[in-house]
């Protein structure tokens, strides 16, 4: 190692044990994300016979390297997520194993596995939170006098079967559809002795995007088959929850204090953290379970956006080439991916005077 890269490694030494616990720990939960994201492209790349120059954990300059049989796997300098370097990736490149010699269905599989990877590892997180904590299913333990649902009819012992024409199998999914609506009434078909039932519920406001109905449920334990279905059902939730989240935006539902950057992100992880720490072992477990779970959900999703510069815009051009029988022009295809990624940039910018500007102002 030169005294260029040793320097670099004391640095980044010093980074681990002046900064604070909980945003190491962000910034861990960052790189977990992003790199099952970047070994996603890494396994299937090799799977379909693609050459990978570069496997890297964090960003910036490398600190430490160590070439393998073919690829070079290194640690940069800042500890936030990684990539995956691939031979004629972004260039024609006249070599058998390069990206760009590969058809069409191999590279949209390479560029695939990245979000999928990422869908992979909340699935995992999801199953550990429901084997470790329990699930809370949907049937009702018990209903305050005067709420909305006593008002409509529910009893203890009912359980919520639809929303909306739309099943529901957990206490969350029940606490989305009441968050989403914002206040406006809500169809729910419940059964209370094997018969079904439906009735309409106004929910409450009781503080700022905070609506009730006056219902209780308990959380309970599972077999392992329980484990599996409900693990399921929580993977479903956060589909849904990243779905109503993405409407919002687009539909401009969305106030300029609820928008995150990596400086806001960071914050909100830590913050979050630290509060899980204090509420013992167990508790921190699963807030680091709920970040994994939503970060690597978020980042699966975002990724296949149709944006040029991200998976999902790549993906569109293989798909046009699919079509086409023959490949977008490279230099045309760069350059849209080009603005793609100065529009990020710039929105990166925006994101981050927007966290400082909310952080100094909360």
């Amino acid at each position: 190692m030169d005294k260029k890269n040793i320097m670099r490694l004391v640095i980044l030494l010093a980074l681990i044990f002046l900064v604070p616990n909980q945003i190491i720990v962000a910034f861990l939960i960052f790189t977990l994300v992003v790199l099952v994201h970047e070994f996603g492209h890494f396994i299937v790349a090799r799977k379909n016979g693609i050459f990978v120059e570069e496997f890297a954990i964090g960003m910036g300059p490398k600190v430490i390297g160590v070439k393998g049989k073919e690829t070079l796997y290194s640690i940069r300098l800042l500890p936030l997520g990684g990539f995956c370097k691939m031979l004629g990736e972004d260039d024609e490149v006249e070599d058998e194993r390069a990206f760009n010699k590969k058809s069409v269905l191999a590279r949209m599989a390479t560029i695939g596995a990245g979000p999928f990877f990422n869908f992979i590892l909340a699935f995992i997180a999801s199953l550990l939170v429901v084997g470790i904590f329990g699930f809370t299913d949907t049937t009702v333990y018990d209903v305050e006098p005067n709420a909305p649902a006593g008002i409509a009819g529910v009893q203890p012992g009912d359980t919520i079967v639809r929303i909306n024409n739309k099943s529901v199998n957990t206490r969350n999914e029940i606490n989305l559809f009441i968050t989403v609506e914002q206040g406006r009434a809500l169809d729910f078909q419940l059964e209370r002795d094997g018969q079904l039932y439906n009735t309409t519920i106004q929910p409450v406001q009781v503080d700022t995007n905070v609506f009730l109905i006056g219902i209780t449920m308990q959380s309970q334990r599972g077999n392992l088959l329980e484990v599996l279905q409900y693990g399921v059902y929580e993977f479903r939730y956060w589909v849904r929850y990243i779905s109503a989240s993405l409407r919002m935006i687009f539909t401009g539902n969305v106030g300029r204090e609820d928008v995150a950057g990596p400086v806001g992100l960071v914050n909100f992880v830590s913050e979050g953290y630290q509060a899980g720490v204090q509420g013992g072992a167990l508790n921190a477990i699963y807030v680091l379970l709920f970040f994994i779970i939503l970060i690597s959900f978020n980042l699966g999703v975002m990724n296949l956006l149709p944006i040029p510069a991200l998976d999902g815009g790549r993906l569109i051009f293989l798909i046009l080439e699919g079509i086409r029988g023959k490949p977008i022009n490279r230099d045309k295809e760069g350059f849209i991916h080009f603005i793609g990624f100065a529009f990020l940039m710039v929105l990166m910018v925006f994101l981050l005077f927007n966290d400082i500007h909310n952080i100094r102002t909360r």
